[in-house]
């Protein structure tokens, strides 16, 4: 007799989303997580909360990309997973103790 592996609920398939930087368009991908009853990991910047952030469209529209504050996170991704993001994606491996 042999053994299977599963996931929680006894289930044999899983789906891993993961977003980066706690921008303002979150809300609505939260929303649609909790609608479906899912999860995923957020990758926070704490050096960027607040940061206002404007990124041009392929069409040359402004899109506000602007960051969460950290009180909104807290509310925003109660139940989520929460994970750190570097600010500048140095080489980890070339860092000291210090980041530098």
């Amino acid at each position: 007799m042999g053994f299977v592996l599963c996931f929680p609920g006894f289930k044999r398939k899983a789906a891993c989303f993961s977003y980066d930087d706690g921008v303002l368009q979150d809300r609505e991908l939260v929303r649609l997580f909790r609608k479906h009853h899912m999860r995923a990991t957020f990758n926070l910047i704490p050096g960027t909360y607040e940061k206002r952030v404007i990124r041009k469209d392929k069409d040359g529209n402004d899109i506000d990309c602007s960051h969460l504050s950290l009180s909104e996170s807290l509310k925003l991704y109660e139940g989520m997973e929460i994970a750190n993001h570097s600010l500048t994606h140095p080489w980890l491996n070339a860092l000291d103790a210090r980041g530098n």
